[in-house]
């Protein structure tokens, strides 16, 4: 059963990890062998690992704070109210810009892709609206539906890409990623902020902690697999790409990704093109992450408004997010964009959960310390 007495959705395990991972794994996997590798140069691979054990670290801290306050939310965490008032406010205006802007960043590349790719004729505006009305229409549920959603297309993520990355080592030159742990620091930490846009998603849970049962071993368990599966995924994808392009060659490609896709063939002949299977499977990708996007920005507004229903707050939210969306005049202005995004995520991800953290050590060392004090 997914209820507790009191009848507020509880998420099982397999569901926490399905929305980890759905969400996380988006546009980012079509730039991330060039993103990573334009500082890191062959180590580029390092990085996307590192920057994923940095990941599932901040991960691990929210699903602590989850135990600490099993009734809480990232918007009001702790049982001082004034406290509790006086973090949320600008946690969540924050945390929600920073969603807008990623759910709006993600349905432009996902459009700039199926005109460059795809649908070549067909004008940018009308991809972005699609994508944007298909995550509005799942918003417009609960977040029982949503997460649901997550469940349900985990599949047609997981077992496709998996097989594509491990068939695009069919040209692979291991050569090329000599020498293996000879890398520049500086170059290193600079492509582990690179792929810190490629794991953006997993801090979606710290917004349903009253949802989420981190009291339970297995759900615990479900959050850091929901993270492993993505690195892994990301890890392999950039090692194939460097394999076989080299990382020189790679930063002349604008969807490296898609490009490797196209020189890998399936055992047998089954699919000629297998670009068009790996689209088909990255489209889905790119509707759960828009999705949970969308979803996460109105929840929250909700929560903070004290408003009985998150569907008007999502309403008003559609055009803004196609406004934004289609703010960059270039592709080559909204990479710059998503830099900077990417930052932004970065540094909240890495702050508040920290702060939340430290906050609740305190509180419960000074709730130790009264009654301590109380006793005779």
């Amino acid at each position: 059963m997914n209820q507790t007495s009191k009848g507020a959705y509880i998420m099982s395990p397999s569901q926490v990890m399905s929305l980890i991972t759905s969400t996380t794994i988006g546009v980012g996997v079509l730039t991330l062998p060039r993103t990573v590798t334009q500082s890191a140069h062959q180590a580029g691979w390092i990085s996307v690992l590192v920057g994923g054990l940095l990941s599932m670290a901040v991960l691990w801290i929210i699903v602590k704070v989850g135990q600490k306050y099993p009734h809480a939310t990232r918007i009001y965490s702790g049982s001082n109210p004034l406290l509790a008032k006086m973090i949320a406010m600008p946690s969540v205006i924050t945390f929600v810009l920073f969603w807008i802007l990623t759910t709006a960043g993600t349905a432009r590349t996902f459009g700039e892709v199926v005109v460059t790719a795809v649908l070549v004729k067909t004008p940018l505006e009308v991809i972005v609206w699609s994508m944007l009305i298909a995550g509005f229409i799942l918003v417009m549920y609960d977040i029982e539906v949503m997460v649901r959603v997550h469940e349900t297309l985990l599949p047609i993520l997981v077992i496709p890409l998996l097989v594509i990355a491990i068939l695009a080592f069919q040209s692979a030159e291991f050569i090329r990623l000599m020498p293996l742990f000879s890398f520049d620091w500086k170059g290193l930490l600079l492509g582990v902020m690179a792929s810190s846009f490629a794991y953006q998603g997993y801090e979606h849970v710290g917004l349903y902690l009253e949802h989420i049962d981190f009291g339970k071993k297995e759900s615990r368990r479900a959050a850091v697999f929901g993270l492993i599966y993505p690195m892994m995924t990301y890890v392999l994808i950039v090692i194939a790409g460097i394999a076989s392009f080299g990382y020189e060659e790679l930063q002349r490609l604008m969807w490296p990704t898609l490009e490797l896709v196209k020189t890998t063939e399936v055992p047998g002949l089954i699919l000629e093109r297998l670009e068009s299977a790996f689209l088909g499977v990255w489209v889905a990708a790119v509707f759960t992450t828009v999705g949970s996007g969308f979803f996460s920005s109105c929840f929250a507004l909700q929560k903070l408004l004290n408003m009985r229903s998150h569907r008007y707050i999502a309403i008003g939210m559609l055009p803004l997010l196609y406004y934004l969306a289609m703010w960059p005049d270039n592709v080559h202005q909204l990479f710059h964009y998503l830099k900077w995004i990417a930052l932004l995520g970065l540094v909240l991800n890495l702050l508040i959960p920290v702060i939340l953290l430290v906050l609740g050590m305190v509180h419960q060392e000074r709730a130790v310390s009264q009654q301590g004090d109380g006793q005779p």
